[in-house]
């Protein structure tokens, strides 16, 4: 092990980890006049109520929103999406997107090619991407890298893959008790190293076959001593389509040494998670709640000084008029 990656996991290691935050889940909300259907698959906060958003079908490039959210309860008073920012090449699935203050860059995440690469605000690449770990290259397009945040404080970068990496075990599937092992990956971008920390999912619920299935980690997002909040998502759809459900657990993570994986992930202990809230949305004859949801990011913080996080679905264009474009709050104090 490199010795700056020896110090960066002592680090993030140094302190116990703070008491899991109390979770307040504000309901999910739509706005089809101001916000067009889309495919949004990732978020981040840019500040002063602006965020950038990725989606992973489309043109190449990003959008901005605008998202007004009421400085008292967290709530999402109103979202207008102000425009698209082109980018050249195409969009290789972009899954997430995470913002670098002191560069004022954005970063992408592309499942289909394995890579997170750098952009500036125009849309110009500046051809840095993340050293990410070889393993990341073969696997499977479907199931490679899902998530990304930016932790400003310790100056890293964190993704993870949605489902297993070659060698690491079995794919959750319905009616199995399968708990994925997933690789959650650290990058100091200065000092070109990497870090990677055993993170194991819940089983799935889901038991009946399914027409589609998608069982894995959709979002990342750095808080604060190093911590994480990690969102495992759930989304399962029978041939009928009514009875599909997406239930969604959001957990908190501290990475530490005994976590780290060396060559195998079957030789490594997991981190140790803590259940902060989770939540469900169905699809039924009367209910059309159901919420894929794949973005989260850390928004304001609020008068009494709790932390907004702000996470937005992927409505698939608004799959067949079933699906809505939801966005939510989830408001967090110590």
């Amino acid at each position: 092990m490199r010795l700056h990656t020896l110090f960066v996991a002592m680090m993030l290691a140094g302190s116990s980890m703070a008491q899991t935050p109390h979770a307040v889940i504000n309901r999910q909300v739509s706005f089809p006049e101001q916000l067009p259907a889309g495919n949004y698959s990732g978020i981040t906060y840019l500040g002063h109520d602006n965020y950038a958003v990725v989606s992973d079908k489309g043109k190449a490039g990003y959008y901005t929103l605008h998202i007004d959210i009421d400085r008292k309860t967290g709530d999402i008073k109103r979202v207008d999406r102000v425009r698209f920012v082109l980018m050249d090449g195409r969009n290789t699935d972009f899954e997430d997107i995470a913002y670098m203050p002191g560069e004022k860059t954005l970063w992408l995440a592309s499942e289909q090619k394995s890579r997170v690469f750098e952009v500036r605000a125009d849309g110009t690449h500046t051809g840095r991407q993340l050293p990410l770990p070889e393993i990341f290259q073969h696997t499977s397009k479907a199931l490679g890298i899902e998530a990304l945040t930016y932790d400003e404080h310790h100056n890293l970068f964190w993704t993870v893959n949605e489902g297993p990496l070659p060698g690491d075990g079995e794919t959750a599937k319905p009616g199995t008790r399968v708990r994925q092992k997933l690789r959650l990956t650290s990058v100091d971008l200065t000092q070109g190293t990497t870090s990677q920390y055993l993170y194991v999912m819940d089983a799935p619920t889901a038991k009946a076959k399914a027409a589609n299935y998608a069982h894995g980690v959709s979002a990342v997002t750095a808080i604060d001593h190093g911590q994480l909040l990690v969102l495992e998502r759930e989304f399962y759809v029978p041939e009928s389509k009514i009875g599909a459900f997406v239930n969604c657990k959001l957990y908190q993570v501290k990475p530490t040494t005994r976590s780290l994986i060396s060559t195998t992930a079957n030789q490594t202990a997991p981190l140790s998670k803590s259940l902060v809230c989770q939540w469900n949305t169905r699809l039924g004859l009367l209910n059309y709640s159901l919420a894929n949801y794949e973005g989260l990011c850390r928004g304001p913080i609020l008068d009494n000084g709790a932390q907004v996080l702000v996470l937005i679905a992927d409505s698939q264009n608004q799959y067949s008029g079933l699906l809505q474009d939801w966005l939510k709050t989830i408001v967090i104090t110590p």
